[in-house]
Formats: structure tokens, sequence, C-alpha cells
């Protein structure tokens, strides 16, 4: 089980937190946000402070899909997304999941995601907003646009520097 109990982010201009956690192995954190709200710096104060393990999984992710054909891209996703993994530990911060968004990948990237927590705990940051039940990437005209409900998810959203915890 991992308790985080007041861990805080100082910035120069403002500080994040205390925040406050409770999760279990097999439980999955969607960490919510905008661009610059904090779900980066958090990931990584949460990973050194506890002993998680972070990856920005952005960078190397698309590295190994670029070795493949677009064709095989889809049905390689959760294979290669699982090789970058290290072996299951007290848990895992993903970050920089925008790659996942990609319509040519063909996929619900909170759901992969969510399977990745069957034997770990796994604490995600997702660029978006939460509202009325339902997390949304991107806007409806863009490419990468997704809305989708929730449930059975701890979501921290972060939101004008402070964060707000719930279980939906």
């Amino acid at each position: 089980m991992l308790t985080v109990t007041d861990l805080v982010v100082a910035y120069p201009n403002f500080t994040l937190g205390p925040i406050d956690l409770a999760a279990h192995a097999g439980d999955f954190v969607s960490v919510i946000g905008p661009n610059g709200s904090g779900k980066t710096s958090w990931l990584r104060e949460l990973a050194a402070a506890h002993g998680l393990t972070y990856l920005p999984i952005g960078a190397p992710l698309s590295r190994a899909l670029g070795d493949l054909s677009p064709r095989q891209r889809p049905l390689s996703l959760a294979r290669t997304l699982d090789s970058l993994l290290p072996a299951p530990g007290l848990g895992l911060c993903l970050d920089n999941t925008d790659l996942l968004f990609a319509p040519e990948l063909q996929c619900d990237p909170l759901r992969l995601v969510a399977q990745l927590s069957q034997h770990r705990l796994v604490v995600a940051a997702f660029t978006g907003s939460f509202a009325a039940g339902r997390f949304t990437h991107a806007y409806p005209d863009h490419p990468e646009y997704l809305s989708v409900p929730l449930s059975g998810v701890t979501v921290a959203l972060f939101t004008a520097g402070q964060p707000s915890f719930s279980q939906i």
C-alpha cells in the first residue's frame, strides 16, 4: 500500500499541495490537468519520495513504434508499451502520455494504462480536463479529441495549481 501524506511541491511562484493519497497495487490513479499545471513535477516528487518508478513514455514509445510499419503500430502498441516497463515493484508513475492519443494508434489510452495496473499501482498523467464524470483530451475538432466517462478510478485533478482527489 502507498500512503502519501502532506506531499508538497514548491515552485518559484506557487506551492502545490499538501497532497494526501492512499493507493494499493492494482489501483489506477489518473492525474488530469492542462499543460503546466504541475502534473510532471508532482509525479517526479511522488516517485522519488515513495520508491516508485518514474517513466516518461513519450520518447521511448515513439522510438519503439517508429521501427514498425504504420499498420503494425496499433497491433503492437500494448506489447511495445509493456516492454518499456520495469518489472512490477511498488508502483509506476507514467508521464508524457500524449502519444497514446494519436488517432493512428487506434486505442483507448485510459483503458490501455488501466490494464497495466492489474499487478501494480499505476499513477499516470494525462493532459486534459475532467468534468461531470468525463475525461476530455483536446478539443472536439482536434484529431486527438477523446471524451470518455471514467469509473472505478481515482482522479487527481490539477487546476490552478491545486489538485483535488476523488474516487469515481
